[in-house]
Protein backbone atom coordinates (compact mmCIF):
# COMPACT_ATOMS: atom_id res chain seq x y z
CA UNK A 1 0.00 0.00 0.00
CA UNK A 2 2.82 2.42 0.80
CA UNK A 3 4.50 1.78 -2.52
CA UNK A 4 1.21 2.24 -4.38
CA UNK A 5 0.52 5.45 -2.47
CA UNK A 6 3.98 6.81 -3.34
CA UNK A 7 3.69 6.02 -7.05
CA UNK A 8 0.21 7.54 -7.32
CA UNK A 9 1.47 10.91 -6.05
CA UNK A 10 4.31 11.55 -8.48
CA UNK A 11 4.78 15.10 -9.73
CA UNK A 12 5.48 16.29 -13.30
CA UNK A 13 9.23 15.61 -12.81
CA UNK A 14 8.52 12.03 -11.84
CA UNK A 15 9.29 12.46 -8.16
CA UNK A 16 6.89 10.67 -5.88
CA UNK A 17 5.58 11.57 -2.42
CA UNK A 18 3.46 10.09 0.34
CA UNK A 19 -0.07 11.28 0.97
CA UNK A 20 -1.41 11.98 4.45
CA UNK A 21 -3.25 8.66 4.31
CA UNK A 22 -0.04 6.82 3.44
CA UNK A 23 1.88 8.51 6.26
CA UNK A 24 -0.86 7.67 8.75
CA UNK A 25 -0.85 4.05 7.56
CA UNK A 26 2.92 3.93 8.21
CA UNK A 27 2.62 5.44 11.67
CA UNK A 28 -0.23 3.13 12.72
CA UNK A 29 1.46 -0.11 11.62
CA UNK A 30 3.57 -1.22 14.60
CA UNK A 31 5.67 -3.61 12.53
CA UNK A 32 7.05 -0.85 10.27
CA UNK A 33 10.22 0.99 11.36
CA UNK A 34 11.53 2.77 8.25
CA UNK A 35 10.66 3.01 4.56
CA UNK A 36 13.35 4.48 2.29
CA UNK A 37 13.08 5.12 -1.44
CA UNK A 38 16.33 5.41 -3.44
CA UNK A 39 16.69 6.56 -7.04
CA UNK A 40 19.73 5.79 -9.18
CA UNK A 41 21.56 8.90 -10.41
CA UNK A 42 23.44 9.21 -13.74
CA UNK A 43 26.62 7.93 -12.02
CA UNK A 44 24.83 4.64 -11.18
CA UNK A 45 24.64 5.54 -7.49
CA UNK A 46 21.52 5.32 -5.40
CA UNK A 47 20.40 8.52 -3.69
CA UNK A 48 17.59 8.88 -1.13
CA UNK A 49 14.52 10.42 -2.77
CA UNK A 50 11.99 9.96 0.06
CA UNK A 51 12.01 8.56 3.60
CA UNK A 52 9.49 7.59 6.29
CA UNK A 53 10.76 7.00 9.88
CA UNK A 54 9.06 6.16 13.13
CA UNK A 55 11.96 7.78 14.92
CA UNK A 56 13.64 10.70 13.23
CA UNK A 57 17.22 9.92 12.15
CA UNK A 58 16.91 6.20 12.97
CA UNK A 59 17.42 5.05 9.39
CA UNK A 60 20.54 7.19 8.90
CA UNK A 61 21.89 5.86 12.18
CA UNK A 62 21.39 2.26 10.99
CA UNK A 63 23.17 3.00 7.72
CA UNK A 64 26.03 4.72 9.53
CA UNK A 65 26.57 1.78 11.83
CA UNK A 66 26.25 -0.85 9.05
CA UNK A 67 27.69 0.78 5.95
CA UNK A 68 29.35 -2.45 4.76
CA UNK A 69 26.05 -4.31 5.14
CA UNK A 70 24.13 -1.75 3.11
CA UNK A 71 26.75 -1.67 0.39
CA UNK A 72 26.22 -5.43 0.05
CA UNK A 73 22.45 -4.99 0.04
CA UNK A 74 22.67 -2.37 -2.70
CA UNK A 75 24.86 -4.73 -4.69
CA UNK A 76 22.46 -7.66 -4.22
CA UNK A 77 19.43 -5.56 -5.19
CA UNK A 78 20.93 -4.96 -8.64
CA UNK A 79 20.80 -8.74 -9.27
CA UNK A 80 17.28 -9.52 -8.09
CA UNK A 81 13.89 -7.82 -8.07
CA UNK A 82 13.04 -8.67 -4.47
CA UNK A 83 15.28 -9.51 -1.53
CA UNK A 84 14.77 -10.19 2.20
CA UNK A 85 17.60 -10.05 4.70
CA UNK A 86 17.92 -10.31 8.51
CA UNK A 87 21.51 -9.16 9.04
CA UNK A 88 21.36 -9.20 12.85
CA UNK A 89 19.63 -12.61 13.14
CA UNK A 90 16.85 -11.08 15.22
CA UNK A 91 13.31 -9.80 14.59
CA UNK A 92 14.55 -6.97 12.34
CA UNK A 93 14.16 -7.66 8.61
CA UNK A 94 14.99 -5.65 5.51
CA UNK A 95 12.71 -6.09 2.48
CA UNK A 96 14.28 -4.69 -0.69
CA UNK A 97 12.53 -4.24 -4.02
CA UNK A 98 14.25 -2.92 -7.15
CA UNK A 99 12.11 -1.69 -10.04
CA UNK A 100 12.43 0.25 -13.28
CA UNK A 101 9.74 2.95 -13.33
CA UNK A 102 9.74 4.74 -16.64
CA UNK A 103 13.37 5.57 -17.48
CA UNK A 104 14.48 5.51 -13.83
CA UNK A 105 15.77 2.74 -11.58
CA UNK A 106 14.41 2.70 -8.01
CA UNK A 107 15.30 0.80 -4.85
CA UNK A 108 12.69 0.50 -2.08
CA UNK A 109 13.92 -0.55 1.38
CA UNK A 110 11.39 -1.44 4.08
CA UNK A 111 12.67 -2.01 7.63
CA UNK A 112 10.19 -4.11 9.66
CA UNK A 113 10.05 -5.99 12.92
CA UNK A 114 8.56 -9.50 12.69
CA UNK A 115 8.92 -11.10 16.12
CA UNK A 116 6.52 -14.00 15.35
CA UNK A 117 8.50 -15.02 12.24
CA UNK A 118 11.80 -14.65 14.06
CA UNK A 119 10.54 -16.78 16.95
CA UNK A 120 9.80 -19.69 14.59
CA UNK A 121 13.41 -19.91 13.42
CA UNK A 122 15.12 -19.03 16.73
CA UNK A 123 13.42 -21.79 18.71
CA UNK A 124 13.96 -25.49 18.04
CA UNK A 125 10.75 -27.45 17.39
CA UNK A 126 11.51 -30.47 19.55
CA UNK A 127 14.18 -32.42 17.69
CA UNK A 128 13.60 -30.42 14.51
CA UNK A 129 15.58 -27.31 13.65
CA UNK A 130 14.41 -24.73 11.10
CA UNK A 131 16.62 -22.32 9.17
CA UNK A 132 15.78 -19.53 6.75
CA UNK A 133 18.20 -19.07 3.84
CA UNK A 134 18.41 -17.11 0.61
CA UNK A 135 18.64 -18.53 -2.93
CA UNK A 136 22.37 -19.05 -2.50
CA UNK A 137 21.72 -21.01 0.71
CA UNK A 138 23.27 -18.26 2.80
CA UNK A 139 22.13 -17.92 6.39
CA UNK A 140 19.22 -15.48 7.00
CA UNK A 141 17.56 -16.68 10.21
CA UNK A 142 17.90 -19.62 12.58
CA UNK A 143 18.94 -20.65 16.11
CA UNK A 144 21.99 -18.56 16.99
CA UNK A 145 23.96 -21.47 18.48
CA UNK A 146 23.62 -23.42 15.20
CA UNK A 147 24.80 -20.72 12.84
CA UNK A 148 28.42 -21.83 12.73
CA UNK A 149 27.64 -25.54 12.08
CA UNK A 150 24.99 -24.51 9.60
CA UNK A 151 27.38 -22.43 7.49
CA UNK A 152 30.38 -24.78 7.75
CA UNK A 153 28.73 -28.22 7.54
CA UNK A 154 25.07 -28.19 6.46
CA UNK A 155 25.10 -25.62 3.66
CA UNK A 156 28.16 -27.04 1.83
CA UNK A 157 26.47 -30.44 1.67
CA UNK A 158 23.21 -28.90 0.44
CA UNK A 159 25.02 -26.92 -2.25
CA UNK A 160 27.13 -29.88 -3.35
CA UNK A 161 26.33 -30.82 -6.93
CA UNK A 162 23.29 -28.46 -7.16
CA UNK A 163 23.44 -26.14 -10.18
CA UNK A 164 19.76 -25.18 -9.74
CA UNK A 165 18.16 -25.10 -6.30
CA UNK A 166 15.05 -27.32 -6.11
CA UNK A 167 12.75 -28.54 -3.36
CA UNK A 168 14.18 -31.80 -2.05
CA UNK A 169 14.98 -33.96 0.98
CA UNK A 170 18.22 -35.81 1.65
CA UNK A 171 20.13 -37.64 4.36
CA UNK A 172 23.40 -36.20 5.72
CA UNK A 173 25.62 -36.34 8.82
CA UNK A 174 26.91 -33.28 10.73
CA UNK A 175 28.91 -32.75 13.92
CA UNK A 176 25.69 -31.71 15.61
CA UNK A 177 25.09 -35.22 16.96
CA UNK A 178 27.21 -37.49 14.72
CA UNK A 179 23.98 -39.23 13.71
CA UNK A 180 22.37 -39.17 10.24
CA UNK A 181 19.81 -36.39 9.82
CA UNK A 182 16.99 -35.88 7.30
CA UNK A 183 17.33 -32.44 5.77
CA UNK A 184 14.68 -30.95 3.45
CA UNK A 185 14.49 -27.60 1.69
CA UNK A 186 11.36 -25.83 0.40
CA UNK A 187 10.77 -22.50 -1.30
CA UNK A 188 8.94 -19.86 0.73
CA UNK A 189 7.42 -18.16 -2.33
CA UNK A 190 8.43 -14.61 -1.37
CA UNK A 191 11.73 -12.76 -1.49
CA UNK A 192 13.53 -15.72 -3.05
CA UNK A 193 13.80 -17.35 0.40
CA UNK A 194 14.08 -21.04 1.30
CA UNK A 195 13.26 -22.94 4.50
CA UNK A 196 15.68 -25.66 5.60
CA UNK A 197 14.40 -28.30 8.05
CA UNK A 198 16.77 -30.63 9.92
CA UNK A 199 15.62 -33.59 12.07
CA UNK A 200 17.42 -36.74 13.31
CA UNK A 201 16.58 -39.67 11.06
CA UNK A 202 15.88 -41.95 14.04
CA UNK A 203 13.31 -39.52 15.42
CA UNK A 204 11.61 -39.21 12.05
CA UNK A 205 11.41 -42.99 11.66
CA UNK A 206 10.16 -43.35 15.25
CA UNK A 207 7.23 -41.14 14.40
CA UNK A 208 6.59 -43.20 11.27
CA UNK A 209 6.68 -46.46 13.22
CA UNK A 210 4.30 -45.03 15.82
CA UNK A 211 1.96 -43.96 13.04
CA UNK A 212 2.06 -47.46 11.53
CA UNK A 213 1.23 -49.09 14.89
CA UNK A 214 -1.64 -46.68 15.40
CA UNK A 215 -2.91 -47.35 11.89
CA UNK A 216 -2.88 -51.15 12.46
CA UNK A 217 -4.74 -50.77 15.75
CA UNK A 218 -7.25 -48.43 14.15
CA UNK A 219 -7.75 -50.90 11.27
CA UNK A 220 -8.46 -53.78 13.66
CA UNK A 221 -10.86 -51.58 15.64
CA UNK A 222 -12.73 -50.48 12.52
CA UNK A 223 -12.84 -54.10 11.26
CA UNK A 224 -14.52 -55.18 14.51
CA UNK A 225 -17.04 -52.35 14.35
CA UNK A 226 -17.82 -53.17 10.71
CA UNK A 227 -18.36 -56.83 11.61
CA UNK A 228 -20.85 -55.97 14.37
CA UNK A 229 -22.71 -53.44 12.25
CA UNK A 230 -22.79 -55.87 9.30
CA UNK A 231 -24.28 -58.61 11.47
CA UNK A 232 -26.98 -56.30 12.83
CA UNK A 233 -27.64 -54.83 9.39
CA UNK A 234 -27.85 -58.22 7.70
CA UNK A 235 -30.75 -59.25 9.92
CA UNK A 236 -32.76 -56.16 8.93
CA UNK A 237 -31.69 -56.51 5.29
CA UNK A 238 -32.67 -60.21 5.20
CA UNK A 239 -36.12 -59.46 6.60
CA UNK A 240 -36.70 -56.64 4.11
CA UNK A 241 -35.49 -58.76 1.19
CA UNK A 242 -37.84 -61.55 2.27
CA UNK A 243 -40.78 -59.13 2.08
CA UNK A 244 -39.59 -58.02 -1.36
CA UNK A 245 -39.36 -61.63 -2.56
CA UNK A 246 -42.88 -62.42 -1.38
CA UNK A 247 -44.15 -59.29 -3.18
CA UNK A 248 -42.48 -60.31 -6.45
CA UNK A 249 -44.15 -63.72 -6.17
CA UNK A 250 -47.57 -62.06 -5.91
CA UNK A 251 -46.88 -59.79 -8.86
CA UNK A 252 -45.73 -62.75 -10.99
CA UNK A 253 -49.18 -64.27 -10.29
CA UNK A 254 -50.90 -61.09 -11.48
CA UNK A 255 -51.71 -59.68 -8.03
CA UNK A 256 -50.60 -56.06 -7.94
CA UNK A 257 -52.35 -55.23 -4.69
CA UNK A 258 -49.18 -55.55 -2.62
CA UNK A 259 -47.87 -53.38 0.18
CA UNK A 260 -44.41 -54.07 1.60
CA UNK A 261 -43.87 -52.86 5.21
CA UNK A 262 -41.05 -50.30 5.38
CA UNK A 263 -38.88 -50.91 8.42
CA UNK A 264 -35.84 -48.75 7.58
CA UNK A 265 -34.86 -45.55 5.83
CA UNK A 266 -31.84 -46.95 4.00
CA UNK A 267 -31.54 -48.09 0.39
CA UNK A 268 -33.58 -51.24 1.05
CA UNK A 269 -36.34 -49.16 2.65
CA UNK A 270 -36.29 -46.83 -0.36
CA UNK A 271 -36.46 -49.89 -2.63
CA UNK A 272 -39.49 -51.20 -0.76
CA UNK A 273 -41.22 -47.81 -1.03
CA UNK A 274 -40.44 -47.60 -4.75
CA UNK A 275 -41.73 -51.17 -5.16
CA UNK A 276 -45.06 -50.23 -3.52
CA UNK A 277 -45.37 -47.18 -5.77
CA UNK A 278 -44.45 -49.25 -8.83
CA UNK A 279 -47.15 -51.82 -8.03
CA UNK A 280 -49.76 -49.05 -7.69
CA UNK A 281 -48.60 -47.44 -10.94
CA UNK A 282 -48.70 -50.77 -12.83
CA UNK A 283 -52.21 -51.39 -11.51
CA UNK A 284 -53.27 -47.92 -12.65
CA UNK A 285 -51.66 -48.39 -16.08
CA UNK A 286 -53.43 -51.74 -16.53
CA UNK A 287 -56.73 -50.02 -15.82
CA UNK A 288 -55.89 -47.24 -18.27
CA UNK A 289 -54.80 -49.78 -20.89
CA UNK A 290 -58.12 -51.59 -20.59
CA UNK A 291 -59.97 -48.28 -20.94
CA UNK A 292 -57.80 -47.30 -23.91
CA UNK A 293 -58.46 -50.63 -25.58
CA UNK A 294 -62.20 -50.09 -25.11
CA UNK A 295 -61.99 -46.60 -26.63
CA UNK A 296 -59.86 -47.81 -29.54
CA UNK A 297 -62.43 -50.51 -30.23
CA UNK A 298 -65.19 -47.89 -30.26
CA UNK A 299 -63.12 -45.70 -32.60
CA UNK A 300 -62.62 -48.67 -34.93
CA UNK A 301 -66.38 -49.14 -34.97
CA UNK A 302 -66.85 -45.43 -35.69
CA UNK A 303 -64.27 -45.68 -38.48
CA UNK A 304 -66.11 -48.58 -40.05
CA UNK A 305 -69.36 -46.61 -39.86
CA UNK A 306 -67.74 -43.50 -41.36
CA UNK A 307 -66.29 -45.49 -44.27
CA UNK A 308 -69.87 -46.23 -45.36
CA UNK A 309 -70.42 -42.48 -45.86
CA UNK A 310 -68.03 -42.37 -48.83
CA UNK A 311 -68.85 -43.48 -52.40
CA UNK A 312 -66.78 -45.66 -54.73
CA UNK A 313 -63.53 -43.91 -55.66
CA UNK A 314 -63.93 -44.47 -59.43
CA UNK A 315 -67.10 -43.99 -61.47
CA UNK A 316 -68.53 -43.07 -64.87
CA UNK A 317 -71.38 -40.57 -64.40
CA UNK A 318 -73.11 -39.85 -67.72
CA UNK A 319 -70.36 -38.26 -69.82
CA UNK A 320 -68.11 -37.58 -66.80
CA UNK A 321 -65.16 -39.67 -65.58
CA UNK A 322 -64.63 -39.49 -61.77
CA UNK A 323 -61.78 -40.67 -59.55
CA UNK A 324 -61.15 -39.74 -55.93
CA UNK A 325 -58.95 -40.34 -52.86
CA UNK A 326 -59.49 -40.07 -49.09
CA UNK A 327 -57.07 -40.67 -46.15
CA UNK A 328 -57.91 -39.60 -42.57
CA UNK A 329 -55.23 -38.22 -40.24
CA UNK A 330 -56.59 -40.34 -37.35
CA UNK A 331 -59.06 -43.18 -36.88
CA UNK A 332 -61.93 -40.86 -37.76
CA UNK A 333 -61.64 -37.93 -40.15
CA UNK A 334 -63.34 -34.60 -40.62
CA UNK A 335 -63.35 -34.59 -44.45
CA UNK A 336 -66.27 -35.89 -46.52
CA UNK A 337 -66.88 -36.13 -50.24
CA UNK A 338 -69.73 -37.62 -52.23
CA UNK A 339 -71.51 -37.69 -55.59
CA UNK A 340 -75.03 -38.67 -56.63
CA UNK A 341 -77.35 -38.65 -59.66
CA UNK A 342 -80.79 -37.17 -58.97
CA UNK A 343 -83.46 -36.57 -61.63
CA UNK A 344 -80.95 -36.50 -64.48
CA UNK A 345 -78.49 -34.17 -62.73
CA UNK A 346 -75.28 -35.01 -60.94
CA UNK A 347 -74.35 -33.52 -57.54
CA UNK A 348 -70.78 -33.27 -56.21
CA UNK A 349 -70.26 -32.70 -52.47
CA UNK A 350 -67.02 -32.01 -50.54
CA UNK A 351 -66.57 -30.60 -47.02
CA UNK A 352 -64.03 -30.20 -44.25
CA UNK A 353 -65.13 -30.10 -40.58
CA UNK A 354 -63.18 -28.25 -37.93
CA UNK A 355 -60.20 -30.38 -36.89
CA UNK A 356 -60.31 -34.16 -37.14
CA UNK A 357 -61.15 -37.08 -34.90
CA UNK A 358 -64.40 -38.26 -33.33
CA UNK A 359 -66.10 -34.83 -33.07
CA UNK A 360 -65.32 -33.98 -36.71
CA UNK A 361 -66.51 -37.43 -37.80
CA UNK A 362 -69.86 -36.85 -36.07
CA UNK A 363 -70.22 -33.60 -37.98
CA UNK A 364 -69.57 -35.33 -41.33
CA UNK A 365 -72.18 -37.95 -40.38
CA UNK A 366 -74.69 -35.16 -39.78
CA UNK A 367 -73.79 -33.63 -43.16
CA UNK A 368 -74.25 -36.98 -44.91
CA UNK A 369 -77.64 -37.52 -43.24
CA UNK A 370 -78.80 -34.05 -44.26
CA UNK A 371 -77.52 -34.57 -47.81
CA UNK A 372 -79.55 -37.78 -48.16
CA UNK A 373 -82.73 -35.84 -47.44
CA UNK A 374 -81.75 -32.82 -49.54
CA UNK A 375 -81.16 -34.99 -52.63
CA UNK A 376 -84.90 -35.74 -52.77
CA UNK A 377 -85.84 -32.05 -52.92
CA UNK A 378 -84.37 -31.14 -56.34
CA UNK A 379 -82.94 -27.78 -55.22
CA UNK A 380 -80.09 -25.57 -56.45
CA UNK A 381 -76.57 -25.56 -54.82
CA UNK A 382 -77.23 -22.31 -52.92
CA UNK A 383 -80.35 -23.79 -51.35
CA UNK A 384 -78.47 -27.01 -50.61
CA UNK A 385 -75.90 -25.06 -48.55
CA UNK A 386 -78.70 -23.20 -46.78
CA UNK A 387 -80.34 -26.47 -45.70
CA UNK A 388 -76.97 -28.05 -44.78
CA UNK A 389 -76.10 -24.98 -42.71
CA UNK A 390 -79.29 -25.27 -40.65
CA UNK A 391 -78.61 -28.94 -40.01
CA UNK A 392 -74.95 -28.38 -38.98
CA UNK A 393 -75.87 -25.41 -36.78
CA UNK A 394 -78.54 -27.42 -34.94
CA UNK A 395 -76.03 -30.20 -34.29
CA UNK A 396 -73.05 -28.07 -33.17
CA UNK A 397 -74.73 -24.89 -31.90
CA UNK A 398 -71.96 -22.82 -33.47
CA UNK A 399 -69.13 -24.67 -31.61
CA UNK A 400 -68.10 -26.77 -34.62
CA UNK A 401 -68.19 -25.55 -38.21
CA UNK A 402 -67.57 -26.94 -41.65
CA UNK A 403 -66.40 -25.59 -44.99
CA UNK A 404 -68.33 -26.96 -47.93
CA UNK A 405 -68.59 -26.91 -51.71
CA UNK A 406 -71.56 -28.19 -53.75
CA UNK A 407 -71.68 -28.41 -57.55
CA UNK A 408 -74.57 -29.55 -59.76
CA UNK A 409 -73.95 -30.75 -63.35
CA UNK A 410 -76.62 -30.91 -66.07
CA UNK A 411 -75.50 -33.41 -68.76
CA UNK A 412 -78.08 -32.00 -71.21
CA UNK A 413 -76.63 -28.46 -71.23
CA UNK A 414 -73.13 -29.01 -69.83
CA UNK A 415 -73.86 -26.28 -67.24
CA UNK A 416 -72.33 -26.58 -63.75
CA UNK A 417 -73.90 -24.54 -60.96
CA UNK A 418 -71.97 -24.28 -57.69
CA UNK A 419 -72.00 -22.63 -54.26
CA UNK A 420 -69.06 -22.32 -51.86
CA UNK A 421 -69.15 -22.07 -48.04
CA UNK A 422 -65.56 -20.84 -47.45
CA UNK A 423 -64.10 -24.09 -48.83
CA UNK A 424 -60.92 -24.38 -50.86
CA UNK A 425 -62.09 -23.34 -54.37
CA UNK A 426 -61.87 -26.23 -56.87
CA UNK A 427 -59.72 -25.77 -59.97
CA UNK A 428 -61.35 -25.67 -63.42
CA UNK A 429 -58.91 -27.07 -65.98
CA UNK A 430 -59.80 -26.21 -69.54
CA UNK A 431 -58.69 -28.63 -72.23
CA UNK A 432 -55.17 -27.86 -73.45
CA UNK A 433 -52.29 -29.55 -75.27
CA UNK A 434 -49.91 -28.68 -72.40
CA UNK A 435 -50.88 -27.99 -68.82
CA UNK A 436 -49.16 -25.50 -66.54
CA UNK A 437 -50.12 -23.84 -63.30
CA UNK A 438 -51.75 -20.96 -65.18
CA UNK A 439 -54.24 -23.47 -66.67
CA UNK A 440 -55.73 -24.05 -63.18
CA UNK A 441 -58.62 -21.59 -62.76
CA UNK A 442 -59.98 -21.42 -59.17
CA UNK A 443 -63.79 -21.20 -58.92
CA UNK A 444 -64.03 -18.09 -56.76
CA UNK A 445 -67.19 -16.46 -58.08
CA UNK A 446 -68.80 -16.39 -54.63
CA UNK A 447 -67.34 -17.27 -51.21
CA UNK A 448 -69.99 -17.63 -48.48
CA UNK A 449 -69.68 -18.16 -44.68
CA UNK A 450 -68.91 -21.58 -43.27
CA UNK A 451 -71.66 -24.01 -42.34
CA UNK A 452 -72.70 -23.90 -38.69
CA UNK A 453 -71.61 -20.30 -38.03
CA UNK A 454 -75.14 -18.86 -38.05
CA UNK A 455 -78.40 -20.73 -38.52
CA UNK A 456 -79.99 -18.31 -41.03
CA UNK A 457 -77.14 -17.64 -43.51
CA UNK A 458 -78.14 -17.05 -47.13
CA UNK A 459 -75.83 -18.38 -49.88
CA UNK A 460 -75.13 -17.26 -53.44
CA UNK A 461 -74.24 -19.47 -56.39
CA UNK A 462 -72.53 -19.19 -59.78
CA UNK A 463 -72.43 -21.26 -62.96
CA UNK A 464 -70.34 -21.99 -66.05
CA UNK A 465 -70.37 -24.40 -68.98
CA UNK A 466 -68.15 -27.48 -68.97
CA UNK A 467 -66.76 -28.33 -72.41
CA UNK A 468 -65.46 -31.68 -73.69
CA UNK A 469 -62.00 -32.39 -72.29
CA UNK A 470 -62.44 -29.96 -69.38
CA UNK A 471 -61.63 -31.20 -65.86
CA UNK A 472 -62.36 -30.04 -62.29
CA UNK A 473 -60.26 -30.87 -59.23
CA UNK A 474 -62.12 -30.77 -55.88
CA UNK A 475 -59.89 -30.96 -52.75
CA UNK A 476 -59.44 -30.07 -49.07
CA UNK A 477 -56.56 -28.13 -47.51
CA UNK A 478 -54.89 -31.27 -46.12
CA UNK A 479 -52.90 -31.78 -49.35
CA UNK A 480 -50.61 -28.81 -48.67
CA UNK A 481 -49.98 -30.07 -45.10
CA UNK A 482 -48.47 -33.41 -46.19
CA UNK A 483 -44.96 -33.66 -44.70
CA UNK A 484 -41.82 -35.65 -45.40
CA UNK A 485 -39.88 -37.65 -42.74
CA UNK A 486 -37.64 -34.55 -42.42
CA UNK A 487 -40.78 -32.51 -41.49
CA UNK A 488 -40.72 -30.61 -44.80
CA UNK A 489 -44.18 -29.50 -45.93
CA UNK A 490 -45.26 -30.38 -49.47
CA UNK A 491 -46.84 -26.96 -49.76
CA UNK A 492 -49.11 -25.45 -52.42
CA UNK A 493 -46.36 -24.76 -54.98
CA UNK A 494 -45.04 -28.34 -54.94
CA UNK A 495 -48.38 -30.12 -55.07
CA UNK A 496 -49.71 -27.93 -57.88
CA UNK A 497 -46.52 -28.51 -59.87
CA UNK A 498 -46.85 -32.26 -59.33
CA UNK A 499 -50.51 -32.21 -60.36
CA UNK A 500 -49.93 -30.28 -63.62
CA UNK A 501 -47.08 -32.65 -64.48
CA UNK A 502 -49.41 -35.62 -64.01
CA UNK A 503 -52.09 -33.97 -66.15
CA UNK A 504 -49.65 -33.96 -69.07
CA UNK A 505 -48.94 -37.68 -68.63
CA UNK A 506 -52.43 -39.21 -68.68
CA UNK A 507 -55.70 -39.01 -70.53
CA UNK A 508 -58.16 -40.47 -67.97
CA UNK A 509 -59.16 -39.12 -64.56
CA UNK A 510 -58.34 -42.42 -62.85
CA UNK A 511 -54.78 -42.50 -64.26
CA UNK A 512 -54.21 -38.88 -63.23
CA UNK A 513 -55.43 -39.47 -59.65
CA UNK A 514 -53.44 -42.71 -59.30
CA UNK A 515 -50.10 -41.13 -60.32
CA UNK A 516 -50.77 -37.98 -58.29
CA UNK A 517 -51.47 -40.16 -55.23
CA UNK A 518 -48.24 -42.11 -55.81
CA UNK A 519 -46.27 -38.85 -55.95
CA UNK A 520 -47.38 -37.54 -52.57
CA UNK A 521 -47.14 -41.00 -50.97
CA UNK A 522 -43.48 -41.17 -52.01
CA UNK A 523 -42.88 -37.69 -50.60
CA UNK A 524 -44.70 -38.60 -47.39
CA UNK A 525 -42.93 -41.98 -46.99
CA UNK A 526 -45.39 -43.21 -44.32
CA UNK A 527 -45.09 -40.03 -42.24
CA UNK A 528 -48.15 -39.38 -40.06
CA UNK A 529 -50.62 -37.02 -41.71
CA UNK A 530 -51.15 -33.61 -40.08
CA UNK A 531 -54.65 -33.31 -41.56
CA UNK A 532 -57.12 -35.39 -43.57
CA UNK A 533 -56.31 -35.62 -47.29
CA UNK A 534 -59.30 -35.64 -49.67
CA UNK A 535 -59.65 -34.87 -53.38
CA UNK A 536 -61.45 -36.08 -56.49
CA UNK A 537 -61.18 -35.26 -60.19
CA UNK A 538 -63.94 -35.18 -62.81
CA UNK A 539 -63.34 -35.05 -66.57
CA UNK A 540 -65.87 -34.55 -69.33
CA UNK A 541 -65.63 -36.83 -72.32
CA UNK A 542 -63.18 -39.64 -73.12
Amino acid sequence: PLLQDYLEHRDSLGKGSFSSVGKKFFQDDKTLENFAIYKMDPQQHFQVESLLEKKSGSFSEIIGQNQVLFNRLFSLSAKTDRLIQAPWNDERFFILLSENIGQDRYLFILNVRLPEISEIFHTSQGDRTLFLADASLNWVQGPKDFKNSFETELFPQLKLGQSVLTQSAQEMTTNKNNQPDLVSIAKVGFGNLWVVSQIPKAKALTALQLLMRQSIFFFIFILGIVGIVSWLGSRTLTASLSHLYQATQKISQGDFQVNIPISSHDEVGALAQNFNEMAKEVSRLLSQTAEKARMENELKTAQMVQETLFPATNAQLSDLQLSGFYAPASECGGDWWYYSEIQGKILFWIGDATGHGASAALLTSAAKSAATLIETMSVEPAKILELLNRSIYEVSKGKLMMTFFVAQYDPQTGIISYANASHEPPFLIRKSDTYKKKNLEPLVEHTNPRLGHHGDTQYQQAKFKLEDGDQILFYTDGIADIRSPEDEAWGERKWLKSFTTVLNNHATAQQTVTEFTDNFQKFRNNTTLKDDVTFFLIKKGA
